[in-house]
């Protein structure tokens, strides 16, 4: 996998902090599923050190179940996030050089969760071969990184739609 970084141009907001540039990562993924729910776990860690530097492990516990005569399939899902200090650090820490140039002050962070979600999938099946699918997710920033000074909401909402074709 990969991260995209940090680029301040992104957003002024976050002009004299730095970039952090992009790397790969390496990931290790796993998952067990049952019938009624499955619990999945990701870790990846900045293989090339010239990102983040970190790691980070993103945990999950989702279900599924269809609904509307078998057209229907919706699986939420409850994820949360940990981090090394590293990763905290590169993207919500502001180091002295950066708080000079900033303007934000100094802030260090340690190991611990990062974030909290609730994924919504929605799959509507049109027919055998095509289906309209929506993702919604709401992520809560948790504990030191919602008190980090460059943090300007920690309530954050996505959306995506897409069409399927099965061949």
């Amino acid at each position: 996998g990969g991260s995209f970084g940090r680029y301040p141009n992104q957003n002024s907001y976050l002009y004299g902090l730095g970039n952090i540039k992009w790397t790969l990562e390496t990931k290790i993924f796993a998952k067990y599923k049952t019938r009624l729910y499955s619990i999945s776990s990701e870790i990846a860690n900045d293989i090339l050190q010239k990102g983040h530097k970190g790691y980070y492990l993103k945990t999950s516990l989702g279900t599924g179940f269809p609904v509307f005569n078998l057209t229907t399939f919706v699986r939420p899902s409850l994820s949360i996030t940990f981090a090394d200090s590293n990763y905290l650090n590169s993207f919500f820490g502001v180091k002295e050089n950066q708080s000079l140039s900033s303007g934000f002050s100094k802030y260090s962070i340690k190991n611990g969760v990062k974030d909290v979600s609730i994924n919504l999938l929605l799959i509507y099946r049109l027919n055998d071969k095509v289906s309209l699918n929506g993702t919604f997710n709401y992520k809560k920033l948790m504990g030191t990184v919602a008190k980090s000074p460059i943090v300007q909401a920690t309530d954050q909402f996505s959306t995506s739609f897409s069409i399927g074709y099965l061949y």
